[in-house]
């Protein structure tokens, strides 16, 4: 199961690659930014693999259609020989979300990526290659960005949210997320890895994330120890067993997640820098 995962990880890092040179090349980044934990792994080097391209709006009065940006992306994926379909969508139900994704046959992908016919056949031949292109039509304000150029294994222009913003959208995701009976260990070690890296967090784009999803009001106080005490609070109620249950498919060695327990996510806020 190690190795399977192993492998759709990779092919899946390669195919997101090619989306975002399609995407830069095309301008889609003049309007939109980068964010998410598949940027964080792209760009700042993060040691866990991720399944989706998140953006948002740098403007969200206007507009951005990515059907436009289509044909981008197609071009850099048909240069690799891969086969795969561009699906966009509108804006679906009350969340602010446009996009698409991209989809194409796991065993055809592994074939064009190299992988011998042995390893090819042990992969289920029903089996899809997806990635979600979700895309925040309303982003909340007081973010940073970065402008950069990526130079392997594509050359491309993309606009990032800067650290201390991607911090901020972590955390307001660890606080907000409806995580019912399957806990997402991906936002958990991506906070880990923001605290262990001294990133210091972007207090204003935080509390516009948390003021969006209904867990503050403008009245509120909201500063460092408020954000300290709402994770303590946060941490002291999920299943760890299912957070590491979700993570460990995304990294090469789960041996570091056995001392995750409340104490330990509750020590880590503790180091929270502002």
């Amino acid at each position: 199961m190690k190795d399977e995962n192993a492998i759709v990880n990779s092919i899946r890092e390669l195919v997101q690659e090619a989306i975002l040179c399609g995407l830069g090349r095309g301008g889609f980044f003049n309007k939109a930014a980068f964010h998410g934990g598949t940027s964080l792994r792209i760009f700042h080097g993060l040691d866990r693999f991720s399944e989706d391209l998140d953006f948002c709006l740098l403007d969200p009065s206007k507009e951005l259609d990515l059907d436009k940006y289509r044909v981008y992306i197609e071009h850099e994926l048909q240069a690799l020989g891969l086969d795969m379909e561009v699906i966009t969508k509108g804006a679906d139900g009350p969340r602010p979300i446009s996009g698409g994704k991209v989809e194409g046959n796991m065993r055809d992908v592994m074939r064009v990526c190299g992988f011998d016919d042995e390893t090819v056949r042990r992969m289920n031949p029903g089996t899809k290659l997806y990635i979600e292109l979700d895309i925040d039509t309303d982003t909340p304000p007081v973010f940073g960005i970065d402008h950069v150029y990526r130079t392997y294994p594509f050359c491309y222009p993309a606009t990032l949210l800067d650290l201390p913003s991607l911090f901020a959208g972590k955390i307001g995701a660890v606080l907000t997320r409806q995580y019912h009976d399957r806990v997402k260990g991906r936002d958990l070690y991506d906070f880990q890895w923001y605290i262990e890296n001294d990133v210091r967090l972007n207090v204003g784009y935080l509390k516009s994330n948390l003021l969006r999803g209904g867990l503050i009001s403008e009245s509120d106080p909201f500063d460092r120890e408020v954000v300290v005490e709402m994770l303590r609070k946060r941490f002291d109620t999920l299943n760890f067993e299912s957070a590491i249950d979700d993570v460990s498919r995304f990294i090469r060695d789960d041996s570091e997640l056995y001392n995750w327990t409340p104490e330990y996510f509750i020590g880590l806020s503790n180091r929270l820098l502002t």
